[in-house]
This record gives structure tokens, C-alpha cells and sequence, in this order.
């Protein structure tokens, strides 16, 4: 079992060339989260910017964006934890085969999410 700071760390759900995503468990509540842990957190204004924009996100409410609970760092490593979206990407979906009404349906709902943010 691995760990980051007050997460227990399950799967990785993938990995880029800044951060890896991670299915993980928030000790205190036992809820499971999506945590994306950034690969190299070394440039202090990148830290900064990381965390700021984590606490922007975190204050965000909307029922098309989502939800992020915390943003922080432990061992050296920044986290965002995000609610933990099951099932298959929204995007991956658009492309197979779904109707133009439900394309425009998802189009229509994050532009809402953009102008809310």
C-alpha cells in the first residue's frame, strides 16, 4: 500500500508527461477520489501557481465541473484530489457512435460550466 500525505494510493488510472492519476482513498472520510500527483514539482512558482489554482478550483460549484476537494503537497509531491468520475471518459463516448442531439447536449452543458467559472 502507497501513500501520498491523507490518501492511500490504489491504481494508477494514468499517466502524462506532468502527472500520473491515481485511484486513491482519503484516509479521514473513506472516500475515494481521483488523485493527480505531478510529476515534477521542483520550480517554486510552479508550486505556487499549482496551489492557487487548486484553491480557485476547490471554491468552484457547479453541476458541470468537477468537483475538486483539495489541492495540497506531502513528500515533496503536489496533489489536486477531484471527485472520482467512474466509467467511460465523456469524450471517448462522443466519438463512438453517440447522436448529434447528445453531442450537442454535452457541447451545451460545458459551455454552461465554462461561463460559470
Amino acid at each position: 500500500m502507497r501513500r501520498l500525505g491523507p490518501y492511500e494510493l490504489l491504481e494508477a488510472l494514468g499517466r502524462g508527461a506532468a502527472a500520473t492519476v491515481y485511484r486513491a482513498r482519503e484516509e479521514s472520510t473513506g472516500r475515494s477520489v481521483a488523485l493527480k500527483v505531478v510529476a515534477r514539482p521542483e520550480d517554486p512558482i510552479a508550486r505556487e501557481r499549482f496551489l492557487r489554482e487548486g484553491a480557485v478550483l476547490a471554491a468552484l460549484r457547479h453541476p458541470g465541473i468537477l468537483e475538486v476537494h483539495a489541492a495540497g503537497s506531502a513528500d515533496g509531491r503536489l496533489y489536486l484530489a477531484t471527485a472520482l468520475v467512474e466509467g467511460a471518459r465523456t469524450l471517448d463516448r462522443a466519438w463512438q457512435g453517440e447522436p448529434l442531439e447528445q453531442r450537442v447536449s454535452w457541447v451545451r452543458d460545458a459551455a454552461r460550466a465554462l461561463g460559470h467559472a
